[in-house]
């Protein structure tokens, strides 16, 4: 047999057992000449399939023992350091391939020797033991420099340059990199070719030389994909992630760097895999979405550990550590940022310790210590004299301007904070620009320059808005501008004070529900890869089994079912997140409110009331068909939140104490209304005379989501009495559902599933298909998961009869309880759904945690962002006769073509007129049309 045939059928051999028969029955073939075609293999696949590498080493080691020789047993040493090195085992390969290399040099081959030194620079370098490895790199250089082996010198002229590199020595692992790429050209190795432009882009990119690093990239990963090189292309595409996480295009760096990460797993490679998710983990931070970075960077610090990868244990310390402090746990934030310096002083790493330093001034300043902070930037300024980042100089002169700031140098701290806006538009960091110019916006305020601050606060925003353009997925919006309102809420400030209120109106929409606009404006998704589909719906499918235990499994598993709840929660959360990452669209962020559209959608009979909270208290525009008004200080958010628990406590006494308190109902009452009256008093009472319409859209801010302003009253009269009530996330939101065409009530979809705690479900079900024209109607064993997502995008009315569940901890886990599971946020927001009116005719159905920006995260965030323009909701419990009662009545109206905001008015104050509590009738709310 020949022994390129034998070597294929060694290394895809299934065992140890079967090699050696092979071997056995091919003794004429089992020699030297075969242990090279096992190399060749090994080096033809160690980058692309580390599996295969690991199958040569295997078969090497099984021919050293069938037919044993000084070379046979010297080339599966060299074998079994590459393969070692596929695996993360660095210290092992070291070993395998330095007696390899000694055995090579005692027989007289000295190009096999130089050839092995070339493996062992790379695993000197990963665990951090450099010195050596360019001693290694450099002897093995002057070598086939000398033999004119262009081949093997650009091997180590790219290693090299990678081992500089992780010094922060750019300049030097540029000058590798070149080095390498003309041996490769040479030598007319392509492949080898792609990897070292892989390499010198990486350079380029640290040397912010964006332009030069991308179009290096793209050249390199189209090479690997012709080649099938997975590996590298897996690598290239990390790369091209970070490049546009410099740029600041985040929907792109997600993708890249996802599919990455997608590519290593399936390649199992275990240290690959850690990087990759250090990278993600990376961006995550960028993009505000702390808590889930700081798991990451949690769980694979003692993975790059337990692999020796110094250099990557020491970036995901840093990572770690300014991420944990940005949460608040400052002690840990500390720890970390000095682990993470001393691994890169003990790295040689000057760029690294910069890093560090400037992590840590920056906490300092955080925590208010202006001054400690700039004896930790004097050191930083030292070391940057040996560093190659430019971008570090750009973080040392902000955090120098906020040091100075913080110390009272106003004029210091602008110069400086100019010189660091010039540098960081040339080199065009939009990341870092805003905040500089956030920060010279503030120091122009304090120094009386209010256009100035107003010129600095406009290019932030812009900053931002092109940032949060190439963000992508919903979630990761979100997070995005949860940290950046301050140049919003600066400029609206500064707006108001010169009065023009247009324009502070306008600025406030700018950041008001920005991420639910643009879902409900929709975009073009990449689809989900089948395979992970295929692992969503496993996930979905295994979470519902969960959902259903916990719900009505034996008392004692409860504990262990919530926690298993959890974990699988988070699971499909992460997945949902990789799924994102690929799919996610870009976002139209220049875009602003219209205000005369807005103003010609809402006419002569509509008014639109948006609350804002600025330091603390709440102040309102009042909009109208032809004005802009602004009233101030309405009142604070601490006294505000007071009545809003006085009335919670008022309402939570009526739903647990029922008939037995029937004779207290007047007393009652009375006190609920006397808490209605003081909100009245603080947020309509002094708006009242700008509103000349009778029907109001009411954009709450902040702890105002949870007011039920229709049931507020003036001592005499409920709100509802005089003024027909809608309300919005955002005065956007609103014209964007008012601007599709209204529908009136088609095929109707009615889901009611009752339990203990909404017994009346069913019976409501039956009855409003009596109303509704052509319904279908599911309840009982029929009202199921599958139900729901099966039908819900191909009805125009939707009326879920069933309980409701807010959940505080996980908002996008937020529920419907059906028959057979659970219907989530997540579920809902991954479906198109049409309809012209939802109704959650449930407990809680309208609660929603209130990100930043006000971005709604629950229920109401589902259906809107799936497209219904127009819910029914609830703000609280609800009584199930009072609920099953007002929903009659309220199809009644929407069958006699009342819009939903009219017909839920009629239908609520037939019993406020009546006298009843308004715990009975004023839960419900209409929101969008």
């Amino acid at each position: 047999m020949r022994r390129s045939s034998l070597a294929k059928l060694l290394v895809a051999a299934a065992d140890n057992a079967e090699r050696d028969r092979l071997l056995r029955s091919n003794r004429s073939s089992a020699d030297e000449r075969l242990a090279a075609e096992l190399r060749d293999i090994c080096y033809a696949s160690w980058t692309n399939d580390p599996v295969t590498a690991q199958r040569a080493s295997a078969a090497a080691n099984v021919l050293g023992k069938v037919a044993p020789s000084p070379v046979t047993a010297a080339t599966a040493q060299w074998i079994n350091g590459i393969a070692e090195i596929t695996r993360g085992r660095f210290e092992r390969a070291v070993r395998s391939l330095r007696q390899a290399g000694e055995m090579f040099a005692l027989l007289g081959r000295d190009n096999d020797a130089a050839q092995t030194r070339v493996a062992e620079l790379l695993a000197l370098a990963m665990p951090g033991r450099y010195d050596e490895a360019v001693a290694a790199g450099e002897a093995a250089l002057d070598y086939f420099v000398r033999t004119s082996d262009h081949l093997a010198a650009g091997k180590v002229a790219m290693n090299l340059g990678n081992v500089v590199s992780r010094q922060g020595r750019h300049r030097d692992a540029e000058a590798y990199g070149l080095a390498a790429c003309r041996h490769f050209k040479r030598a007319g190795e392509s492949a080898w070719l792609a990897m070292a432009e892989n390499g010198l882009a990486n350079t380029y990119a640290e040397l912010n030389q964006f332009a030069k690093a991308r179009r290096i990239y793209e050249k390199a990963l189209a090479a690997s994909k012709s080649l099938s090189m997975t590996v590298t292309e897996a690598e290239i595409e990390a790369n091209l992630g970070n490049l546009a996480v410099l740029r600041g295009q985040y929907s792109e760096a997600i993708r890249y760097l996802e599919g990455s990460r997608q590519r290593y797993i399936e390649l199992d490679m275990p240290h690959q895999s850690a990087v990759a998710d250090l990278e993600i983990a990376d961006i995550y931070s960028e993009l505000n979405l702390l808590s889930e970075a700081a798991e990451t960077y949690r769980r694979i610090v003692p993975e790059f550990a337990r692999l020796r990868l110094r250099a990557e244990e020491a970036r995901a310390r840093l990572r770690y550590g300014r991420t944990v402090a940005a949460l608040g746990d400052e002690r840990t934030g500390k720890r970390e940022l000095q682990s993470a310096l001393r691994l890169f002083k003990a790295e040689g790493n000057c760029s690294g310790q910069v890093a560090a330093l400037l992590d840590s001034a920056d906490v300092l300043i955080r925590q208010r210590r202006p001054r400690d902070a700039q004896a930790v930037i004097a050191t930083a300024r030292a070391a940057l004299r040996n560093d190659d980042d430019p971008r570090h100089e750009i973080t040392l002169k902000l955090l120098d301007g906020r040091a100075l700031a913080g110390t009272g140098s106003v004029g210091r701290a602008r110069r400086i904070l100019a010189e660091a806006e010039h540098m960081a538009a040339d080199r065009r960091h939009t990341s870092v620009l805003y905040t500089i110019r956030t920060e010279l916006g503030k120091l122009a305020v304090i120094g009386g320059d209010l256009n100035g601050a107003a010129g600095y606060f406009q290019k932030a925003i812009r900053d931002i808005e092109s940032l949060r353009s190439t963000v992508g997925a919903d979630e990761f919006s979100v997070a995005f501008l949860g940290d950046k309102a301050e140049p919003f809420d600066s400029l609206a400030q500064l707006q108001i004070g010169q009065g023009r209120l247009a324009a502070a109106f306008r600025t406030v929409e700018r950041a008001r529900s920005r991420a639910l606009l643009d879902a409900i404006g929709g975009g073009k998704h990449r689809p989900v890869p089948p395979a992970l589909q295929q692992q969503l719906d496993d996930a979905r499918s295994r979470l519902n089994r969960l959902y259903r235990a916990v719900e009505y499994g034996d008392e004692s598993d409860v504990a262990e079912g919530r926690k298993a709840v959890l974990n699988a929660e988070r699971s499909l959360a992460d997945l949902i997140r990789r799924v994102n990452s690929l799919t996610g669209a870009n976002r139209d962020a220049g875009k602003v409110l219209d205000i005369k559209d807005l103003q010609r959608r809402l006419g002569r009979d509509r008014s639109l009331i948006e609350y804002i909270e600025i330091d603390g208290v709440v102040s309102a525009f009042v909009v109208d068909g032809t004005r802009v008004r602004y009233v101030r200080e309405l009142g604070s958010v601490a006294e505000i939140h007071g009545l809003l628990d006085d009335l919670k406590f008022q309402f939570e006494t009526l739903r647990y104490g029922g008939e037995r308190l029937s004779r207290y109902a007047a007393q009652m009452k009375g006190r609920a209304d006397h808490c209605l009256k003081r909100l009245y008093d603080l947020l309509l009472s002094p708006l009242v005379r700008h509103l000349a319409a009778e029907k109001l859209v009411i954009v709450p801010a902040g702890v105002l989501h949870y007011v039920p302003f229709h049931a507020l009253n003036d001592g005499q009269r409920y709100l509802i009495e005089s003024y027909e009530t809608v309300y919005a996330p955002s005065a956007a939101v609103w014209a964007r559902t008012n601007a599709k065409r209204p529908r009136g009530p088609r095929k109707s979809l009615i889901i009611g599933y009752a339990d203990e705690r909404i017994p009346q479900a069913e019976r409501e079900a039956h009855g409003l298909a009596k109303v509704l024209p052509d319904a279908d109607v599911f309840t009982g064993k029929q009202a199921t998961f599958e139900a729901f997502t099966a039908n819900a995008g191909r009805h125009g009315l939707i009326h879920l009869a069933c309980h409701g569940q807010f959940r505080p901890d996980s908002p996008m886990f937020s529920s419907l309880h059906l028959a057979d599971g659970w219907v989530t946020v997540q579920d809902i927001c991954s479906r198109r759904i049409n309809a012209s009116l939802v109704t959650l005719s449930a407990c809680e159905t309208g609660v929603s945690k209130i990100a930043a920006g006000d971005e709604l995260l629950g229920l109401v965030r589902g259906f809107l962002a799936a497209g219904a323009s127009s819910m029914i909701v609830s703000l609280w419990t609800v009584n199930d006769r009072a609920a099953s009662e007002m929903m009659k009545h309220f199809y009644s109206g929407i069958s006699g073509g009342l819009s939903p905001a009219a017909a839920l008015r009629e239908a609520q104050l037939q019993p406020a007129l009546g006298g009843e509590h308004p715990y009975f009738w004023s839960p419900f709310i209409a929101i969008g049309r």
